[in-house]
């Protein structure tokens, strides 16, 4: 299938259908449209398809000082994004909040989702991407403590096929990790399919060991954050830690995502 074939319960293709969601929702009280522009191939795409729907969009890149530095300089060859930092960076707040995990990623919610409050906000999220958010409607409201805003999720229905297509048809430029070990009919064949934060704690322990290896130096700092914590916890709350008898203990724990025996995972990781 290609994003120019005809859906004939509609009579558009893909393209047609992402483009009209843009005009459809555009806001009727004087703001643009707000978007989550991450450096990634599916931001590249929703980025292009405002273009060409002829819908302004304020775009915004959340940066926590963990992705990769080929993702931020991408992000710097577009002038138009505005870069926004957190008052701390993540890995400061290691020794305050904890580590993030696949049930709490307070991570997220600090820098990535934290802007648009009050606005009408693009994301460039595929239902493809994971079983929960297959499940995903293409429009909703997100409403909590801290902010009101509303979701529209252009491309929800697309595969990383029609990504890739709509890319290399229109030539648009990506970030150049997925190029890495690519040589099949599209990039996302490579050893990075999808970017994002370094050891973000949603990633599989393949991808875990493949940002280790790839990317040491921020590895090291993500070790030297955790070791402040561990070291503060064994002073305020030593309960908190007694499950580990090491920081390694910690450590390797963290890093297996679905905890495997500590014994199991050195033997991988290390």
């Amino acid at each position: 299938m290609s994003i120019f074939d005809i859906d004939f319960t509609t009579g558009l293709n893909k393209l047609e259908t992402a483009i009209s969601r843009f005009r459809e929702w555009y806001p009727k009280d004087g703001n643009t449209y707000y978007g989550g522009y991450s450096g990634g191939k599916d931001s590249d795409t929703i980025m292009k398809l405002a273009e060409l729907a002829g819908t302004p969009v304020e775009w915004h890149y959340h940066q926590g000082g963990i992705d990769p530095a080929e993702i931020v300089y991408h992000v710097r060859n577009h002038p138009d994004v505005i870069i926004d930092r957190p008052e701390k960076p993540i890995l400061q707040l290691i020794p305050i909040k904890g580590l993030p995990i696949r049930t709490k990623r307070w991570c997220c919610k600090y820098v990535k989702e934290s802007g648009g409050n009050g606005r009408i906000v693009i994301t460039g999220v595929r239902a493809g991407e994971s079983t929960r958010r297959k499940h995903y409607p293409i429009i909703e409201s997100d409403i909590t403590k801290s902010h009101k805003k509303i979701l529209l999720r252009p491309i929800i229905d697309w595969t990383k096929y029609d990504v890739w297509e709509f890319l290399k048809y229109y030539s648009v430029d990506y970030c150049m990790l997925y190029d890495e070990g690519a040589s099949g009919k599209y990039k996302g064949d490579g050893t990075f399919q999808r970017l994002g934060c370094i050891l973000c704690p949603m990633e599989s322990r393949g991808i875990t060991k493949i940002d280790l290896d790839r990317f040491p130096k921020v590895a090291e700092a993500w070790r030297r954050a955790a070791f402040r914590l561990y070291e503060k916890r064994k002073v305020e709350s030593p309960e908190a830690v007694e499950q580990w008898p090491t920081f390694n203990d910690m450590w390797y724990w963290w890093l297996a995502r679905d905890k495997p025996s500590v014994s199991k995972l050195q033997g991988i990781l290390v």
